[in-house]
């Protein structure tokens, strides 16, 4: 049975195009209707079985208890997102790509039908991304925590080759999944052979040598990590941005969150305002949603030693919060 996503939203356009790709894009079972008017579905949906109502963040007020509302936002930073997000109600940044829109819906809406877990997470792996401009904010210790939690699901990949968690003289490593991207030839036995299972989940260290860092452009990296996720096998990978910095940025938009690890201090948020005006500046200001601000305590921080412990450790706790708000366990 086909169930209905209505769509009501003042943009007579976007509801129209966002259904259009519900409709044709997806093999979800549902059919999508759109509305420019809380009157003309409130007068129409008699009709359809409406399990999700995706509503412009002005018309929630009105809409309560018409199936499982979530706000569409034109600012994800709004105060009318932020009061309807106090008042119950998810809401999402309407301008990201169509495909995330709707996987992020649908990992929401899994927390009422989990059937529909199985097709938010299928094919490509889910990336998450753990990336910060400022140095020693425990970014890797985070990202080492986040694949802790997801354990087999997830592939950790790591970009930074100074910390103790990150490096440990093994191989191989990511300079081979590199050079096996470079010659054209990634498949799932060259990303088989470059695994190491030795602390619980999955891993891809950094590569033996940092200059092996600048032999991709940044387009590269995106089709890099790009192809990771579809020949992988993996739900997720957990991304260390690390050492790769700004070379990364394009794989910013493959991500479905990236955590932002923050401290305090005038100083550092100067470098997290300029890091957003870059993104402005640069045309990726449709990004801003993806990053998800978080402040780890410097006693949070851990060793490689303390990996087989992420579980009874704050930041093992911390992690798993993280990613449960977010839907992903």
């Amino acid at each position: 049975m086909r169930h209905t996503i209505a769509i009501v939203d003042g943009d007579r356009e976007y509801g129209a195009a966002l259904a259009d790709y519900i409709n044709a894009g997806t093999k979800l079972p549902f059919f999508a209707v759109s509305y420019s008017e809380t009157e003309s579905f409130l007068r129409g949906k008699g009709g359809h079985s409406v399990r999700i109502l995706l509503a412009q963040e002005s018309f929630l007020p009105r809409l309560a208890g018409n199936g499982f509302v979530i706000g569409l936002s034109e600012n994800f930073l709004s105060e009318a997102a932020l009061k309807e997000a106090e008042a119950g109600h998810e809401c999402l940044y309407k301008y990201q790509r169509a495909e995330m829109l709707l996987r992020r819906i649908m990992l929401l809406y899994s927390r009422e039908d989990e059937a529909l877990l199985t097709w938010s997470r299928r094919g490509e792996s889910t990336v998450i991304g753990v990336f910060s401009p400022l140095n020693r904010c425990a970014k890797t210790s985070l990202s080492v925590a986040l694949a802790g939690v997801l354990k087999e699901q997830c592939l950790w990949i790591g970009f930074e080759e100074f910390s103790e968690l990150s490096r440990e003289g093994v191989s191989p490593d990511l300079s081979d999944i590199l050079y096996h991207f470079k010659k054209d030839a990634l498949s799932w036995d060259k990303i088989s052979a470059c695994i190491v299972r030795d602390r619980g989940f999955p891993s891809i260290y950094p590569p033996r040598y940092k200059e092996d860092l600048w032999e991709l452009s940044p387009q590269e990296y995106r089709s890099l990590i790009k192809a990771l996720a579809k020949e992988s096998g993996f739900s997720y990978l957990v991304i260390d941005f690390g050492s790769l910095g700004f070379r990364g940025r394009e794989i910013f938009e493959l991500c479905s969150i990236i955590y932002l690890p923050v401290l305090s201090g005038e100083g550092a948020g100067k470098k997290i305002a300029s890091f957003y005006d870059y993104l402005e500046g640069s045309h990726r200001g449709h990004l801003l949603a993806l990053f998800s601000e978080v402040h780890i305590p410097s006693d949070y921080c851990i060793e490689a030693s303390d990996i087989p412990l992420l579980p009874q450790l704050p930041l093992g706790g911390y992690a798993r919060q993280l990613l449960t708000e977010a839907g992903y366990v």
